[in-house]
């Protein structure tokens, strides 16, 4: 399984998943352009919201069919709203991360 990941943070939360999960194969990207170069083979997305908008998500709708979940740092889902996910993919966001929900 291959998994793609791009948050903005400064600590790599993936590092312990690395070492939980060998049989995983977690690449942190540093652009859009490098999850776009890899996700026709890629498994599952983590990714912020800020970043789905416009060439990512054009290029999941276009080339993605092997993708089955995205995963969002974010807790809205707005951006994702905006560009649509494909229906084959199941998305997950951080809803309740922050506190109770009203």
């Amino acid at each position: 399984m291959k998994t793609i990941y791009m948050l903005p943070w400064d600590v790599d939360p993936i590092l312990p998943l690395r070492q939980q999960h060998p049989d995983v194969q977690f690449v942190k990207a540093e652009s859009v352009e490098e999850v776009i170069s890899q996700i026709d083979d890629t498994d599952v997305l983590a990714v912020a919201g800020r970043f789905y908008p416009g060439l990512l998500a054009e290029a999941i709708r276009g080339s993605a069919q092997k993708l089955r979940l995205i995963q969002t740092s974010s807790i809205g889902v707005d951006m994702f709203t905006k560009d649509g996910v494909p229906d084959h993919i199941a998305f997950c966001n951080a809803a309740g991360l922050k506190g109770t929900i009203v």
